[in-house]
């Protein structure tokens, strides 16, 4: 009748709503006026948030040179129970979300805990670590996948590795020993850069001090090359220079 207004109910079901994963879930409602053929939609929304909060929430991205290092080695989840009772978790690494296929054996990356319990609002640190596997990657970038699971949700969390088409070597640092004053061993240090990617690059070589020293003691040579062709190589002496001799 004109002028009457009529209520309508949404409600959740709530079988498929219990089955449904930690996020944010929408459907849209749709009211046809059958007179005219309008539509209005409206929004729901329905938020489930799981029982198991896991911080930080965005990817954890490492990067370096082919054969390494990396930085950072390790990335650090923070796992809370936002529930008023106790709770097992288990951390998974996972190739895909689809079927949480672990990765190749040695994985590149490892947990430091891989179960644990939880009482009510308590929270536990996991660190995801790079391995040694690590270095052998290819340039490029690299994804797996955390899964933090606790009864039947889980939560997934992204660790990147970005590795860059430069390769360098040794991948240790170096050292330089002797007496005040000096002589120190060795001489120098020698460096080899190795394009690995499929372009040209440009490089440099830069000495940077942990303070700013009063004696510029360290010196690369060259400080800047020509470009490296694919699978090219360039090699870097890192020496003392004279000053060396005048450091307490």
């Amino acid at each position: 009748a004109p002028h009457a207004a009529v209520e309508i109910i949404v409600g959740i079901d709530p079988i498929a709503a219990a089955a449904l994963p930690a996020g944010v879930h929408q459907a849209d409602v749709t009211f046809v006026d059958d007179c005219t053929g309008e539509e209005f939609v409206r929004t729901v929304t329905l938020r489930v948030t799981a029982p198991l909060a896991v911080t930080p929430t965005e990817e954890s991205i490492s990067s370096g040179v082919f054969g390494g290092p990396f930085r950072p080695p390790a990335h650090a989840f923070t796992l809370t129970n936002v529930t008023d009772a106790p709770l097992d978790w288990t951390a998974t690494v996972c190739v895909d979300a689809a079927t949480c296929a672990a990765p190749p054996d040695p994985s590149w990356l490892i947990l430091d805990s891989t179960t644990g319990s939880l009482a009510a609002s308590d929270a536990v640190d996991v660190a995801a670590t790079l391995t040694a596997a690590a270095r052998t990657l290819n340039v490029g970038r690299h994804s797996l996948l955390v899964r933090f699971a606790t009864g039947g949700s889980y939560v997934d969390r992204a660790v990147t590795l970005e590795v860059t088409g430069l390769r360098l070597e040794p991948v240790d640092d170096g050292e330089f020993r002797g007496p005040l004053g000096g002589p120190f061993e060795p001489q120098s240090l020698i460096y080899t850069l190795r394009n690995a990617d499929l372009e040209e690059m440009y490089w440099t070589a830069t000495v940077a001090f942990d303070s700013p020293p009063a004696l510029n003691w360290l010196q690369a040579t060259p400080a800047k090359g020509t470009v490296l062709d694919p699978e090219g190589v360039a090699e870097v002496t890192v020496s003392l220079a004279p000053e060396a001799a005048a450091l307490p």
